[in-house]
């Protein structure tokens, strides 16, 4: 059984994470993890999965709407605040054979998650760690590489929009990017080697 789990788990990925009860009747809000328009059906059978518990279940969808910058699903037999509860931690996983076909140059967020990143010198600038939605350009949150003790400096995260302007190059099978980094990454780089020379 684990090993079927973890088969299933290799060929999906997560679209969304349970929040909690919404009314009385089992609906349940749910957060998107990732940009997958229309991947919602009603009458679709979905796979469930709670990583702290190592548990699953599989549902189906009987109804959803978006509120605000939420979804409200509402799962078969889940009729009950009480029962709703019960999916709360819940992560709603789709196969990858499901996902809607993208135009040339589009991309989905799981693509870029752990891809690294470089700059056009060649430089490894990090890893990206998570991909924010802004109402325009996505922005790449990329975590510079750390190997010291103890937690990572606060200026350990590298923000950069996914725009022509600052996107050279991204092949999404190696999972490698190549960015023009914004001027003010740049000057604050200058500064730092500035500072690091004082008193030599």
């Amino acid at each position: 059984m684990i090993h079927q789990i973890e088969k299933i788990l290799e060929h999906s990925v997560p679209i969304a994470r349970l929040l909690g009860p919404h009314g009385l009747r089992g609906e349940i809000k749910a957060t998107m993890l990732a940009n997958y328009p229309g991947v919602f059906e009603t009458g679709k059978e979905f796979f469930l999965f709670h990583s702290k518990k190592r548990s699953h279940l599989r549902c189906t969808l009987d109804a959803f709407h978006r509120r605000g910058d939420r979804m409200i699903l509402r799962f078969r037999n889940y009729d009950h605040i009480d029962l709703a509860k019960e999916l709360e931690g819940y992560e709603v996983y789709l196969d990858l054979c499901d996902l809607p076909l993208l135009k040339a140059g589009e991309y989905y967020f799981f693509q870029l998650l752990g891809a690294s990143v470089y700059d056009e010198q060649g430089q490894r600038l990090g890893v990206v760690e998570d991909v924010i939605e802004t109402g325009s350009a996505d922005v790449l949150s990329i975590r510079k590489p750390f190997s010291g003790p103890g937690d990572p400096p606060k200026d350990s995260e590298l923000l950069v929009p996914m725009a022509k302007d600052f996107l050279v190059s991204m092949d999404l099978e190696q999972k490698r990017l190549v960015i023009r980094p914004p001027v003010y990454m740049a000057v604050k780089d200058d500064e730092t080697d500035a500072g690091s020379d004082e008193g030599f």
